[in-house]
């Protein structure tokens, strides 16, 4: 991918804010920036700010759907819609169901994640099903289990490596399947 560079009003960049000027995009990454006039490719923004895209760590659903859905073209309408609100990245978020429902929502999401055009999908967060009573929140409690390594290798089979959050409630408690040897 060729160096291009940005002209804008406003750049947020790692460690400053800069007023005008110029910023290179180096391979799709922001890479430096400058006051003076490069030779080269220059998009015009101006009058507008340019940042750092933003990542979505947890997100049920958006736009009229739902991660729960298990539909795929709704996670590709959440990543479009997420991209329009400068989300560039985001994490597609479960909640506590049946076993064979969590299987085939995370299988979904690893064997066609790279397809989504808007923002990309870095992972998955699971929320449950390995919750207590006392702290369920809007987790059904139908569902909950006690948290198993052999699940948990299960899921990220299923998900091509891409469960990068899981969440637990175990009021302190380290189950001994989950202990170190």
């Amino acid at each position: 991918m060729a160096t291009y560079y940005i002209h804008a009003d406003k750049f947020f960049l790692k460690n400053s804010v800069e007023n005008g000027g110029y910023l290179a995009i180096v391979d799709g990454k922001f890479g430096e920036y400058q006051t003076e006039k490069p030779v080269g490719e220059i998009k015009d923004y101006s009058g507008k700010w340019i940042a750092p895209g933003l990542v979505d760590t947890h997100i049920h659903g958006l736009k009229g759907h739902d991660v729960m859905d298990n539909d795929f073209d709704g996670v590709k309408a959440m990543s479009e819609g997420l991209l329009e609100c400068g989300v560039t990245s985001f994490l597609p978020t479960t909640l506590t169901a049946a076993p064979e429902t969590l299987n085939e929502v995370i299988e979904a999401i690893g064997d066609h994640h790279d397809e989504v055009t808007g923002a990309k999908i870095q992972g998955v967060f699971f929320e449950g099903p390995f919750f207590t009573e006392e702290h369920k929140g809007a987790q059904n409690p139908k569902y909950f289990s006690d948290p198993s390594l052999e699940i948990f290798n299960h899921w990220q089979e299923l998900a091509m490596g891409l469960l990068r959050k899981l969440q637990l409630h175990l009021n302190g408690m380290v189950p001994k399947n989950l202990q170190p040897p």
